[in-house]
């Protein structure tokens, strides 16, 4: 390690900078990146006033993460895990003001992926259904910038599609890819006629305004929504895609940038699909509309 009285003023301030515009990363983290104990780099903040509790009012966090990761939607990847955030995910303010997101899942694999990707040291938590494990996050800018890009708090009757400045035109195919992993699915039915080809479709849920989107862009604003628990007049809907060749093609246009992390057992099902002796390769050419240009 390097000694810290011989530190530049212009690195002083660079450290301090960054500490500033990331209130809740680590002494440990400075030491790894700087080369200066983490002791010596944590009496440095409190002599200037610059610890985690002077900057938000809250003690640093135990795991670091990627806190930018959402800061703007400009991969695949990112589109993929913010229809993940809005389809299965939480984000929530608790006690002292403190803002986390996560994600409550039964696919421990598919889980530790998504973790890797958000650079998240965070370890997996149990719940109170055993079957589900939780990715839980401490992020003020994560929590602020999924805010931003739509994702609500009370999220399950309020959601919209995304707008252009939030998710671009070329990632939204991950988006919605990422909203059938999170909530959606993929059914490969047994024939209810024997010597018949199975029975193929798809499903979506969410807000009528959410679905509606999908809708635009799949070019399908055909097929009915049907309300879930309509006796509780609630905003929640599914979009149900029968057929096998619709679904193909609509799944090809969706796994078409999909991330090397999306969900395997889904995608086993579209693979199990696209190789039906039925589908040829012309059926699964799909072109998608732009869903902005009715206002969305």
């Amino acid at each position: 390690m390097k000694n810290f009285s011989k530190c530049s003023n212009e690195e002083r301030e660079k450290i301090l900078k960054e500490k500033r515009e990331n209130p809740f990363l680590s002494g440990k983290y400075f030491e790894e990146k700087y080369q200066y104990y983490a002791t010596v780099i944590s009496q440095f903040f409190v002599k200037n006033h610059c610890t985690t509790r002077d900057l938000t009012g809250l003690r640093c966090r135990k795991y670091n993460v990627n806190d930018n990761y959402f800061s703007k939607i400009d991969t695949h990847e990112k589109a993929y895990l913010l229809g993940v955030w809005y389809s299965d995910g939480y984000l929530v303010i608790e006690g002292n003001n403190t803002k986390r997101v996560g994600l409550d899942v039964k696919d421990v694999d598919w889980l530790i992926d998504i973790g890797k990707e958000l650079k998240s040291e965070a370890p997996l938590y149990k719940t109170n259904k055993e079957n589900l494990k939780r990715l839980k996050i401490t992020s003020v800018k994560m929590y602020d910038d999924l805010i931003k890009l739509g994702c609500l708090e009370h999220k399950t009757f309020l959601l919209d599609f995304p707008k252009n400045n939030q998710v671009p035109f070329e990632f939204l195919n991950s988006f919605i890819l990422g909203l059938l992993d999170g909530d959606g699915s993929i059914t490969i039915a047994t024939p209810r006629k024997e010597g018949r080809s199975p029975e193929i479709q798809m499903t979506f849920t969410g807000t009528k305004q959410l679905l509606e989107g999908i809708q635009k862009y799949l070019g399908i604003t055909n097929l009915k929504l049907y309300q879930r628990w309509s006796e509780r007049n609630n905003n929640n809907y599914t979009l149900q895609i029968a057929g096998t060749k619709r679904v193909a093609s609509i799944l090809t246009l969706l796994y078409k940038n999909a991330p090397t992390f999306c969900l395997k057992r889904k995608k086993d099902k579209y693979e199990k699909i696209i190789n039906d002796s039925r589908i040829k390769s012309k059926d699964l050419m799909l072109i998608p509309a732009n869903p902005y240009d009715n206002g969305v």
